[in-house]
């Protein structure tokens, strides 16, 4: 996946459904699993896998199953997801998760959304040109912004330095809040907080040392995925490391710049997300802090709100 040799790596991804995994516990459906075929009319069963990001991440291909797909439909996800995909998704059956397949005997067959992949996105070619698919609610999107225009003129700038993850993998790619200077020396800029499991002081100690981010204390974004979603929309930007935050963003369409490093398998050597391409990567090099990483969002940062205000100034 890393190497973007998707015609190859799809097919082992598959081997994923043949081990327990601690995020997805359940156990397969008893039906088989969509290959492809037509199903004329027939009933399937779509199922989450993984974390939130991960889900995302693959559901993006909802758009693509449903263009060929003479089917009734039931997509079953995160329960903290359900409305997003109820009204991104209005013509098929969008509910939570159910992981003992209580009613699996209404299905024809069914499909981890991890799997849409591999008869979708085999080859570079075959990602979205544009990757928005997800829909935040409209009035709640209208509300953020007038909390925003609150904090005074300037770009409003989504933060998100660490993911709930502290797995092997993925603590490398974490960040801290000193490692944010650069950007919070942006002009006028605003940094909101979005970042999960906030530790108590980090804030604080972060502003002591010159990197001050606003938190709406009352946003609880570990669960409340409607208002994340919407306040999102409403920024100018967000800054996230790899974690579920930049798969929603770009499911959104929102402009994302992500610190990463290489490899990614999800990446695929790419500079822009290629399920989400509002989504630029900006890698690191290996062994390396993140301040040159740190200094080029910044520098983008500042090229986008000129233009901008570019636009703005001969409209």
């Amino acid at each position: 996946l890393a190497q973007a040799r998707l015609a190859e790596a799809w097919p082992l991804f598959e081997s994923r459904l043949r081990r327990q995994r601690g995020s997805t516990p359940r156990p397969l459906p008893p039906v088989p699993q969509w290959s492809g075929e037509a199903l004329a009319g027939r009933s399937i069963l779509i199922w989450r896998e993984e974390g939130i990001g991960d889900e995302i991440r693959f559901s993006s291909c909802l758009t693509d199953a449903l263009s060929v797909l003479d089917a009734q439909v039931t997509y079953e996800c995160d329960a903290r997801l359900k409305g997003l995909y109820a009204r991104s998704f209005p013509k098929i059956t969008v509910r939570e998760e159910d992981p003992t397949h209580a009613d699996i005997d209404k299905f024809a067959v069914h499909m981890p959304v991890g799997s849409l992949p591999g008869i979708f996105r085999r080859s570079l070619a075959e990602f979205p040109v544009d990757g928005a698919f997800l829909k935040a609610d409209p009035e709640r999107v209208a509300a953020w912004r007038q909390r925003l225009d609150q904090l005074g003129p300037g770009p409003k700038i989504g933060a998100g330095w660490r993911s709930l993850n502290a797995g092997w993998h993925k603590l490398p790619l974490h960040s801290d809040l000193n490692d944010w200077k650069p950007i919070a020396a942006v002009d006028h800029a605003h940094l909101i907080s979005l970042q999960s499991g906030l530790r108590g002081g980090e804030i604080e100690t972060a502003a002591a040392n010159g990197v001050s981010v606003h938190r709406f204390d009352e946003l609880d974004m570990d669960n409340d995925m409607e208002n994340a979603a919407a306040l999102m929309l409403a920024l100018d930007a967000v800054v996230s490391c790899q974690c579920w935050l930049l798969h929603l963003g770009g499911a959104l369409g929102v402009k994302v710049y992500t610190f990463n490093a290489k490899p990614n398998p999800y990446l695929m050597d790419q500079d822009t997300n290629p399920w989400a391409p509002s989504v630029e990567v900006i890698y690191r090099e290996h062994g390396a802090a993140w301040t040159t990483a740190m200094t080029e969002i910044a520098n983008r940062l500042r090229v986008r709100f000129e233009q901008r205000t570019l636009r703005h100034g001969s409209a």
